[in-house]
């Protein structure tokens, strides 16, 4: 794990005020996604997680940022190839998560 440029410490992420912006746009933008009655620790249940994750990634388009969906269920998140990060953005038991996982450089992808 490497610090992400300007953060100054080691496992920082760079993007989540970004990623946290997207997140809240999608759940904003498309309640349809999610089910808003059933929310644990402040996230709610994702209804569809393949359209959860391009919605995002969309998002993230929008804000001038590029997305991946990872083949592991993970979100790969970058502005250049100079830095990436890869987030949990989702878990199993089906509720939306906000988790930094690790940040490299160069981006992977």
């Amino acid at each position: 794990m490497v610090a992400a440029p300007g953060t100054g410490g080691a496992g920082s992420s760079a993007y989540s005020a970004d990623v946290n912006a997207a997140i809240d746009r999608v759940i904003a933008v498309r309640p349809d996604l999610f089910d808003l009655n059933d929310v644990v620790g402040g996230q709610p249940r994702v209804k569809d997680f393949d359209a959860y994750m391009v919605a995002v990634v969309a998002a993230l388009g929008e804000a001038g940022l590029c997305g991946n969906i990872e083949a592991e269920g993970e979100l790969g998140v970058k502005r250049s190839n100079d830095w990436g990060e890869n987030w949990s953005i989702w878990y199993s038991l089906g509720y939306t998560r906000r988790k930094f996982l690790y940040g490299c450089s160069p981006a992977l992808f």
